[in-house]
């Protein structure tokens, strides 16, 4: 064999250019060659298989028979107000009372029984189906009768203990529902005797009564006559009395208004009661001057002028008299008439305005009431309507409710078992066989496998053989 020499300076480094590989055209697998490979190692493929199968066959003959024991439980169920269906009790209380509860309890109650010890029982494994309310309980045992009739007792045992725990709580369930159904059947019987209703329909067609009388006495013509009629009498009393009042007030004072004349009238009379007063007195003084005094016929004409003077005197005191003492006087009560004669047209005006007003609110008022006893009628008639109405929707409610309560009663649904304990497959049969036949299966490949490696291995040391020779 041929050394580098390493004191060439390319010596440590592979050469730039390498041969092209010889490619050959028949340089191809097929299936032709690998069954030659095959039968050519078949001693090789015979032994794995061989060993596989045996190693499998030894295994099922020693591997110990156990078998499932189970039982499955289908766990009760109550209807909520809203009619949804809620199990007995929630998943993780179900799971945490059978391990921690229902488990315990059986073993301690076995074992007290058959006095054999807890450790002698099988285990028991708890499992929930998913969305189904189905409780599996699962052992696993072995292909001894003592063994099965120890797990069928167990399970038993669990089953009756949580049956029993379960028949409890829906019997709570049920309970509450009859005491419900019980309240409402009380309920629903005070409303169906109608004692209450009754009353009140009595109380309310009483006062519906009175608000009707109220109204048709109202309504009455005669009565509302008789009344409009007495107030019309006063009020036309009242303006008569005071139309009177006005036509005196109007005669006082065209009376005051003649005053001025009259005052006039008796100045004037007094002016001609003086002048003739004076002419008199002159007639007389020309008389005395005419020197016939001491005659009798003298006297007589004095007597008679001074007759005329006191008489013409007198009229003159008594006009003056009337002038200024009678006539100021008048003038003054007829003031003081005119004064009270206003004062009592304003109060007769008043009485005429209250009786108008009297008549006014009379008719407001009767149309207040009128109005006010009708609405009263309409709604003690609308109360007596809606009482009716609440009666009926009550007892339709306390029906509805009756009905509701006895369909959930109805519908509750006790625990119960729906696979007995019993052996559910074995180990053995069907899985053993299954074991044989995966291991057949692997066997075959393995050798499969073996085969063409022994191929390949038994190829390439003849072939660096050969590069060894050629070397």
């Amino acid at each position: 064999m041929s050394q580098t020499d390493p004191s060439r300076p390319d010596a440590q480094f592979p050469p730039h250019y390498y041969p092209p590989y010889p490619y050959r055209q028949d340089d191809e697998i097929s299936l032709l060659d690998l069954g030659k490979v095959i039968y050519k190692r078949k001693r090789v493929l015979l032994l794995i298989w061989l060993l596989c199968v045996g190693a499998a066959f030894i295994y099922v003959l020693f591997k110990p028979s156990h078998y499932v024991f189970q039982s499955v439980v289908e766990t009760g169920s109550y209807p909520n107000a809203e009619g949804d269906r809620l199990t007995v009790e929630p998943e993780s209380s179900l799971l945490s009372r059978v391990r921690s509860a229902s488990i315990p309890s059986a073993l301690r109650t076995l074992s007290q029984e058959t006095g054999k010890p807890i450790d002698h029982f099988p285990d028991v494994k708890v499992d929930l189906a998913e969305n189904s309310g189905m409780l599996v309980l699962s052992s696993q045992v072995k292909a001894d009768a003592a063994a099965q009739q120890l797990a069928h007792q167990l399970h038993q045992q669990i089953l009756e203990n949580l049956l029993s725990a379960h028949s409890q709580l829906l019997q709570t369930h049920r309970d509450q529902r009859e005491l419900t159904l019980r309240n409402l059947q009380s309920d629903l019987q005070a409303l169906e005797s109608r004692a209450q209703l009754d009353t009140k329909l009595a109380q309310l067609n009483v006062a519906k009564s009175g608000a009707l009388a109220r109204l048709e006495q109202l309504n009455n013509d005669e009565l509302r006559q008789i009344e409009v009629q007495r107030l019309q009498r006063s009020l036309s009393s009242a303006q008569r009395e005071l139309q009177s009042l006005q036509e005196r007030e109007v005669n006082l004072r065209e009376q005051i208004a003649r005053q001025p004349d009259k005052e006039s009238l008796l100045l004037k009379q007094l002016e001609r009661a003086e002048a003739d007063l004076s002419e008199l007195r002159q007639s007389r003084q020309r008389v005395i001057n005419s020197g016939a005094s001491g005659t009798a016929q003298l006297s007589q004409s004095l007597l008679l002028i001074d007759s005329q003077i006191n008489s013409a005197l007198n009229s003159v005191r008594e006009l003056e008299n009337n002038l200024y003492l009678k006539l100021p006087e008048e003038n003054a009560e007829l003031r003081r008439y005119h004064v009270d004669l206003v004062s009592d047209i304003g109060i007769q005006e008043s009485r005429v305005a209250e009786a108008r007003q009297a008549l006014r609110e009379f008719e407001i008022s009767r149309e207040l009431m009128v109005q006010q006893a009708q609405a009263d009628v309409d709604r003690l008639e609308a109360e007596l309507n809606q009482l009716v109405r609440e009666h009926e929707t009550s007892l339709r409610q306390l029906q509805a409710g009756l009905d509701s309560v006895t369909h959930q009663m109805d519908r509750i649904q006790n625990s119960r078992i729906v696979v007995e304990p019993g052996l559910d497959k074995a180990a053995r049969g069907s899985s053993s066989i299954m074991i044989l036949v995966l291991a057949t299966l692997l066997g075959g490949m393995l050798g499969v496998m073996a085969a063409f490696i022994a191929e390949f291995l038994a190829r390439l040391k003849s072939s660096m053989t050969e590069e060894i020779h050629k070397t």
